[in-house]
């Protein structure tokens, strides 16, 4: 598995097709709004998880 952030991101017009089966949302937060989301148990997927404490160990550093 790999993680990579990017502190420069842009909304786009055009997205990429989806699967018939495949269903994504985008949600824009801060860090601290997804470590909220994570102390409510709204976000339990442990991926996902992983990448907010990568994020906040980048955010620390800086």
């Amino acid at each position: 598995m790999y993680f990579y952030y990017c502190d420069e991101l842009s909304r786009l017009k055009d997205t990429r097709p989806l699967d018939d089966d495949e269903f994504l949302s985008v949600n824009w937060l801060t860090l601290s709004e997804a470590e909220k989301l994570i102390d409510s148990g709204r976000i339990v997927d442990l991926k996902t998880i992983m990448a907010i404490n990568y994020w906040k160990t980048i955010e620390v550093a800086q």
